[in-house]
C-alpha cells in the first residue's frame, strides 16, 4: 500500500505492508531509534506515540490505520514548546522516568492534557496512566506532574483573557 501521511512534521509517502505494526514502520523503514519498548505485545507501554493526539501504543497500530493521519514521536515532539513545558514541570517536581519510559510518559501526559476537557483530579488521570507498566515512578508521582502542567496551562490562559 501507499502510505500519505505525517511523522514529526515531515510528509511521509511509502510503499509498505500494510499489516506491520506502526513500531516496525517507524523503527526499521523510517529508522526512528528512540522508540522503546520490546514486548510487542502493548505490555509495557513503552513505544507510546501520539496519532492526531490521540497517545497510542505503536506496537499495536497497524501501519494502515495511520493513513492521513498526524503522528509524533518523543523525537518530533521534543522540538515543541509543550516539550519544554512539560520537562520543566518533570524537573521541577523532581520526577525523574527513566529512560525507557520516559518518552511514553511524556507523550501521554502531553495526550491527557490535551484531550482533557475539564479540570482533572489525581483519580481521573491514574485510571488513564496504567498502560505504561514502569515501576520508576509512582503514579501519583506522575499524576502530581500532570495536575501541576495543568495548573500553570491555566494560568497562563488566564493571563491571556
Amino acid at each position: 500500500m501507499l502510505l500519505t501521511c505525517k511523522i514529526d512534521n515531515i510528509e511521509i509517502k511509502r510503499e509498505t505492508n500494510p499489516a506491520i505494526s506502526l513500531k516496525t514502520f517507524l523503527k526499521e523503514t523510517l529508522k526512528i531509534i528512540n522508540i522503546k519498548g520490546n514486548c510487542d505485545k502493548g505490555y509495557c507501554g513503552n513505544c507510546g506515540v501520539t496519532i492526531s493526539g490521540q497517545y497510542a501504543l505503536s506496537c499495536l497500530v497497524p501501519v494502515f490505520m495511520i493513513q492521513k493521519k498526524e503522528i509524533f514521536t518523543i523525537q518530533g515532539f521534543s522540538t515543541t514548546e509543550e516539550y519544554k513545558e512539560i520537562e520543566k514541570i518533570f524537573l521541577a517536581k523532581k520526577v525523574f522516568p527513566c529512560p525507557a519510559c520516559a518518552p511514553a510518559r511524556i507523550l501521554l501526559a502531553h495526550s491527557i492534557l490535551e484531550n482533557a476537557h475539564n479540570i482533572m483530579e489525581e483519580k481521573n488521570i491514574s485510571d488513564q496512566i496504567s498502560g505504561i507498566n514502569c515501576t520508576c515512578i509512582s503514579k501519583k508521582d506522575y499524576a502530581s506532574v500532570i495536575l501541576e502542567i495543568q495548573k500553570e496551562r491555566e494560568k497562563r490562559h488566564d493571563k491571556t483573557r
